[in-house]
């Protein structure tokens, strides 16, 4: 993921002119592109295909056209191409058939209709909302954790016992402290301030239309802070640990610094679900419903819902969001503002071809685990990740 610009970045990107002229490709490059084209050989680098797979034209597109060396888009992609108009200079990867159709096309329907199904069971049969998200919770990550072993979507993208103990778990146990503590906090904040049947127009409608109205209200709040964290660099220094591992699986999901979380999770969630007026089962049910959609938005795995991706954030459009050299898909769990917006990035036969951060060294190790919680507060102490690190 590319960190926000800098003074000098912005000075050097005004001299770049949509349309203007390119460096030429190299020999190397245009037979790449050939290869690709014919289907065999080493995937070529190509520039995004913003016809094709955003909402709306993008300025520049016929720059995308070009096959730009790997040189220039590896070294800084944002140098050859003007910053602010969403390019994606992404080396992508193409996808053939699924090789274990049944999990690719059937893990998540299986997961939303199970969702949906316990969420009603709990509206009707008056289950404790507790403990039902705390077991659709685990449940959903067990069913991802497997799916991911049996048919992951890049073995690079794999977790390791490496990754998994010398990165992931002091995160993830900050994570669930962290999450607990705030969680605490917006009950006892809804309790004292918010009526048990919520309150104005919004608690007069039907259940599913407060749940709706939570989905959409959540994610425009997420959607402007997310979209805020990945351009304002005393916000991205907390966010960029999201963004630290090169790989992109389930139990990433929880690899978040603490700041990150309480602006993400409490003052989001807190604002959309407690101050509008819904009530505490329309919350229940959207928390639900986004906690389903984020989990599975990180697997790494082979997933395709096809016109699903319009409706619902999920996999195959989140993985886009952690690629190295794109920015785009802010959305939690609906890509409605993406689409508002023009962010919405969408390609069904084409993956990424690198995750994380576009310059790992200039960040700290994530493996450092004080040092990468200290880093925003002291910017200063510049790391040495690197990709391997990651």
């Amino acid at each position: 993921m590319r960190a926000p610009p800098t003074a000098a970045g912005t000075t050097q990107l005004a001299n770049v002119r949509p349309g203007a002229s390119r460096p030429a490709a190299s020999a190397a490059d245009q037979m790449s592109a050939s290869a690709l084209d014919a289907g065999v050989g080493t995937p070529a680098p190509r520039a995004h295909r913003a016809a094709s797979t955003t909402t709306g034209s993008v300025p520049g597109a016929d720059c995308a056209r070009e096959v730009i060396s790997v040189a220039c888009r590896e070294k800084r992609a944002a140098e050859c191409y003007p910053h602010d108009r969403g390019m994606d200079i992404d080396i992508g990867i193409p996808i053939g058939k699924a090789r274990r159709p049944i999990l690719t096309y059937g893990t998540y329907p299986f997961l939303l209709v199970a969702t949906i199904a316990v969420l009603v069971g709990t509206v009707h049969n008056g289950w404790d909302p507790d403990k039902v998200m705390g077991l659709l919770a685990l449940g959903t990550i067990i069913v991802t954790f497997v799916v991911e072993r049996l048919n992951p979507l890049r073995t690079e993208w794999q977790m390791t016992k490496d990754r998994l103990i010398h990165r992931d778990l002091p995160f993830i146990g900050l994570a669930v402290i962290v999450e607990q503590l705030l969680q605490v906090a917006a009950q006892y904040v809804a309790i004292h301030l918010v009526p048990p049947g919520g309150f104005g127009l919004l608690a007069k409608l039907p259940l599913i239309g407060q749940i709706i109205f939570a989905l959409i209200a959540t994610d425009l709040l997420w959607y402007a802070y997310h979209r805020t964290a990945h351009t304002w660099g005393s916000l991205w220094r907390f966010h960029s640990v999201h963004h630290s591992p090169s790989q992109v699986y389930v139990f990433v999901h929880q690899v978040f610094h603490p700041m990150d979380l309480f602006f993400s999770r409490f003052v989001v969630t807190l604002l959309a679900m407690s101050f509008t007026g819904i009530s505490p089962m329309a919350a229940f049910c959207a928390i639900v419903i986004i906690n389903l959609q984020q989990t599975v938005s990180h697997m790494n795995s082979d997933q395709r819902v096809g016109w699903l991706n319009y409706i619902l954030i999920g996999t195959e459009t989140h993985r886009y969001h952690h690629s190295a050299l794109h920015r785009g898909n802010y959305s939690s769990a609906i890509p409605l503002w993406d689409q508002v917006f023009g962010t919405f990035v969408y390609r069904p036969r084409e993956i990424p071809g690198r995750l994380g951060l576009d310059d790992p060294s200039q960040y700290p190790d994530p493996r450092k685990f004080h040092r990468t919680l200290a880093w925003p507060f002291s910017p200063s102490l510049v790391g040495t990740g690197g990709d391997e690190a990651a």
